[in-house]
């Protein structure tokens, strides 16, 4: 990658339809195990569609709070 000096590894897990995935990780190798990272950047995915969703749908283009119930009052004030 340009302009970086991170180093980037790839990890290419089989999923149950025997399709593979592969993701770009600059976690090393012993940080944990590569079904934790699987894990991990899945749900880092949903969370992405979750706030993509509340933009698109709700108008939320930023929360003006840090906490669950600043966030909630948010959602529910619009």
């Amino acid at each position: 990658m340009a302009g970086t000096d991170a180093t980037f590894r790839r990890l290419t897990v089989a999923g149950v339809d025997g399709e593979a995935t592969a993701y770009l990780t600059s976690l090393g190798h012993n940080d944990c195990a590569p079904i934790n990272r699987v894990s991990i950047y899945t749900l880092r995915w949903l969370i992405e569609i979750l706030f993509r969703k509340l933009k698109q749908y709700l108008n939320v283009q930023q929360f003006h709070c840090t906490t669950l119930n600043g966030a909630l009052f948010d959602l529910f004030s619009t």
